[in-house]
């Protein structure tokens, strides 16, 4: 599919330069801990962070970014899923849930 396409471009796009990559984002974080379990909890929270903020997800996408490692991880799949259900809506003749 063309979308897929797209994000594969994208990322590999991104991925040229260190401050377009999530792996630089989870590296500087990880690198202010002193202990594997503090490095475990800064690299959650940042990843928490440009996702889905919060303990639960309970703000989506508040503080997200368009890096290189989100787009074929993260956001390809989150594509798929509104793009099938755009396709579900269509065939069954109803509305797209534009919350879901």
């Amino acid at each position: 599919k063309s979308f897929e396409w797209a994000a594969v471009s994208m990322d590999a796009l991104l991925a040229t330069h260190p401050k377009f990559r999530l792996s630089t984002w989870i590296s500087d974080a990880r690198s202010w801990a002193t202990t594997d379990e503090e490095k475990a909890r800064l690299e959650f929270n940042a990843r928490n962070l440009i996702t889905l903020w919060g303990p639960n997800g309970q703000i989506s996408d508040y503080a997200s970014r368009t890096w290189a490692g989100l787009i074929n991880t993260y956001y390809l799949e989150r594509w798929r899923i509104w793009i099938r259900h755009v396709e579900e809506s269509l065939v069954s003749h109803e509305a797209v849930d534009q919350g879901r």
